[in-house]
């Protein structure tokens, strides 16, 4: 519906600028190709536009929405037989706002997503994703051996990916520039990215790029709010 995505853009644009979302990076340490998401630059800062901003996230979230949404068909081969079964498609999202990071991993878990600290990230992980399955099968089959130290880093690091057992049908970025070797592996295997940006980074190599300055508190709980509201 035109008016109801007007109204909604229109509203959001004003949280947007709220939560100061317009403040950007400094004129010495932009990407020129940010431009096109730029209301313009005072005292040498770029300052964003929050129309491009409000624009980019709907569609964004639109995404997000429509993914979650879909039924997959997996096919598994079984002594020469093909099964299909339909499965929930599964987005991997990568990064938190701090002050919203607990009602956060409880929004993913109860709607089955992935999550992941990219601060934990481990190379390979969605590029040669069998060896963590192998070391989280192993650690969980001989988990009464393991130290309570061990117990405590391995959930503390993995919780949020223990069950991803196949390639995310999405990946979501908080902070791009946290987040670039996981960007670079879904990339690779052709897994569409939403990303944060901000005047620093390169949007032309994201899928969905969305330029703002997210690192602020009231961002933080924004994007709880956007989450919680579209993701299914």
């Amino acid at each position: 519906n035109p008016s109801t995505l007007k109204n909604f853009q229109s509203k959001l644009i004003l949280e947007l600028i709220k939560a100061k979302l317009y403040l950007g990076l400094s004129l010495s340490s932009w990407n020129s190709k940010v431009k096109y998401g730029l209301e313009g630059i005072r005292n040498d800062f770029c300052v964003i536009d929050m129309r491009k901003t409000a624009e980019d996230l709907t569609l964004a979230l639109g995404v997000v929405s429509k993914i979650s949404r879909r039924k997959k068909v997996i096919v598994r081969k079984r002594r020469k037989k093909k099964l299909l079964s339909l499965k929930k498609s599964e987005i991997l999202f990568v990064g938190f706002p701090e002050t919203e990071q607990k009602n956060l991993k409880l929004l993913y878990k109860a709607k089955k997503h992935h999550y992941v600290n990219e601060e934990f990230w481990i190379n390979g992980l969605l590029t040669n994703g069998s060896s963590f399955v192998t070391y989280r099968n192993n650690f969980l089959k001989n988990y009464s051996e393991q130290s309570e130290a061990d117990k405590e880093i391995f959930f503390h690091h993995f919780e949020g990916i223990l069950n991803l057992n196949r390639k995310p049908d999405l990946v979501f970025i908080y902070n791009h520039s946290k987040g670039i070797e996981i960007f670079k592996e879904a990339n690779s295997l052709r897994i569409p990215v939403i990303s944060f940006l901000n005047t620093s980074d390169d949007p032309t190599l994201v899928d969905y790029p969305v330029l703002g300055n997210f690192n602020s508190k009231d961002a933080g709980s924004l994007y709880y709010k956007l989450i919680k509201r579209f993701l299914k």
